[in-house]
């Protein structure tokens, strides 16, 4: 424990400034937390969908680490993605929603959930739907090798999210079409 007096300086004590620390060392013992690893192991979402629609996405989280998770609550994002990998908005990936956990995980621990999200307008091709646990990294966490993305082998955090494809479509426009008309068979003319 540091202890120092006047730390700014402001209190003139020249030449007796050199005492104004005091040192007392401190033994910390300290017992390490096993760490959590989040990892999602399912995904499952609609193979396709039109632009501006809502779709249900269903996801599974497993605590496959060596500890409780801690915090005990975080949020799960979901997205709309071009690639398998961790989302990344620069290449065109979209933020569709994020969802909140409040219970905790303890070893081999899971939770499923099921969310709605709306797929954003004027979106067309081939993406898929990623869901990345903990997408705001709060939860402290170890990335066990034994349980590696193999969609994102050199990423660190590669196990907290998982992807499944979805093809997106626009939106038919309406064709209406006259199907039937009732007229008189017969009729005078300037009525």
């Amino acid at each position: 424990i540091i202890v120092q007096t006047d730390a700014r300086g402001t209190v003139d004590e020249f030449p007796q400034d050199c005492n104004n620390t005091f040192v007392v060392p401190l033994a910390v013992d300290a017992v390490p937390v096993p760490p959590p690893d989040l990892v999602v192991t399912s995904v499952a979402a609609p193979l396709e969908a039109f632009d501006d629609s809502v779709i249900r996405v269903r996801y599974r989280v497993d605590n496959l680490g060596a500890g409780i998770t801690f915090p005990s609550g975080w949020s799960d994002q979901v997205w709309l993605t071009r690639a398998k990998d961790r989302p990344n908005p620069a290449r065109g990936d979209r933020y569709l929603g994020s969802f909140g956990n409040q219970n905790g995980l303890d070893v081999n621990e899971f939770y499923e959930n099921a969310v709605d999200v709306r797929i954003p307008a004027q979106t067309t091709g081939q993406f898929f739907i990623t869901v990345w646990a903990d997408g705001s990294d709060n939860v402290y966490e170890n990335a066990f090798a034994i349980n590696l993305n193999p969609d994102a082998e050199n990423d660190l955090e590669g196990s907290n999210f998982k992807a499944t494809p979805i093809a997106i479509f626009l939106t038919p426009t309406p064709d209406l079409e006259v199907t039937d008309v009732v007229a008189p068979a017969t009729g005078l003319g300037g009525e």
